[in-house]
């Protein structure tokens, strides 16, 4: 950004100057001293550099050649506070930590998260923003195990968007999760090669039920099954279905508020009662799966996550236009994003 510069006002003499130069111009240096009165100016102060806004030395920085993923950290994070002035008492309570990834939650990223969380020097509560499609049901029960372990007092987590399949397993293990309108949970029955494990189960049902309606398609149904499934296919998708179950109690057992429902019971239903795996779990119907006392709505943890989620969209809109790279954060307010080439499609 260019600074305007503005030259001081110039004291001038209340008398011009009677002498003219040898070429017969009027001046005062050449001008004979008994026909003129002498001028005096001040010099020219120069005001300070105004700094640049946020947006602009992020983007200054994402414009450097070669690019720099190091130097984003610095005015990104002057970007994300940019306007956050009714959330400092939030950010002093809390070490916040942002999950923010359009794409697959990956065993990698619990390595990031850990690194991350191993650097805050202050014991205080955990405050996770988290938006994520879901992914790996493995990582993210370690995520949200280390998050557990790493806050001094509650862990929560809030939503301002969705946090969906694997991530909603994640978020079991807060002890209150914040949401707004446009928040959204999901059911955690795991998927296979992106089918559900329990589509099997549900289809084998389906058959039995037309066998018992035409009884003579029986055969053919059980001669074409036997061609196509294997029977311990059906015995190991229902063991990876009750595995949900059993990474999700675990987690909901943790928590350290009192709990309306039972931990089983929640676990439960949320891999087996919808039946479709994107079903949206607002925060009215997160009240009723996880009990009143742990889903918050429109809290100032909420809103300070939207927040974040305005600013990390926008980043990562400019980053994908600008210089062709998608990106994704897990980290601190200091430092978290990570970017790659955007891949051609």
């Amino acid at each position: 950004m260019v600074a305007k510069k503005t030259a001081s006002k110039k004291s001038r003499s209340s008398k011009k100057a009677s002498g003219r130069t040898k070429s017969g111009e009027t001046g005062s240096a050449a001008a004979r001293p008994s026909n003129t009165t002498g001028t005096s100016s001040t010099p020219a102060s120069k005001k300070p550099v105004p700094k640049p806004p946020p947006f602009g030395e992020f983007l200054a920085a994402i414009r450097e050649d070669p690019f720099e993923e190091g130097n984003l950290h610095a005015p990104l994070r002057e970007l994300l506070l940019e306007g956050a002035s009714e959330f400092e008492d939030t950010i002093g309570k809390y070490n916040v930590v942002i999950f923010y990834d359009e794409g697959r939650l990956l065993r990698t990223d619990a390595d990031k998260l850990y690194r991350s969380v191993s650097r805050f020097r202050s014991s205080k509560p955990m405050l996770l923003v988290l938006h994520s499609p879901g992914g790996e049901i493995e990582p993210a029960f370690l995520m949200s195990k280390l998050c557990r372990e790493h806050a001094k007092g509650a862990f929560e987590v809030a939503v301002p968007r969705r946090a969906k399949s694997a991530a909603t397993l994640l978020a079991c293990g807060a002890d209150r999760i914040h949401m707004g309108s446009l928040s959204e949970l999901g059911p955690i029955d795991p998927q296979i090669d992106g089918l559900p494990v329990l589509a099997l189960k549900s289809a084998l049902e389906h058959i039995a039920r037309m066998s018992k309606e035409v009884p003579g398609a029986a055969d053919m149904l059980a001669t074409y099954l036997s061609k196509v499934l294997k029977l311990e296919q059906l015995g190991y998708y229902e063991r990876v279905a009750e595995s949900a179950v059993q990474y999700a109690e675990r987690l909901l057992k943790a928590r350290s508020n009192s709990v309306q429902r039972e931990a089983r019971d929640i676990a439960h239903d949320l891999v087996y009662k919808y039946k479709d795996h994107g079903f949206v779990i607002d925060a009215r119907e997160g009240g009723e799966v996880f009990g009143k006392n742990t889903i918050v709505a429109e809290s100032v943890e909420y809103k300070l996550s939207d927040h974040l989620y305005e600013k990390l969209s926008v980043v990562e809109y400019v980053l994908g236009r600008v210089v062709k790279r998608d990106m994704y954060y897990i980290g601190s307010l200091d430092q978290g994003i990570h970017t790659y080439p955007r891949r051609k499609k």
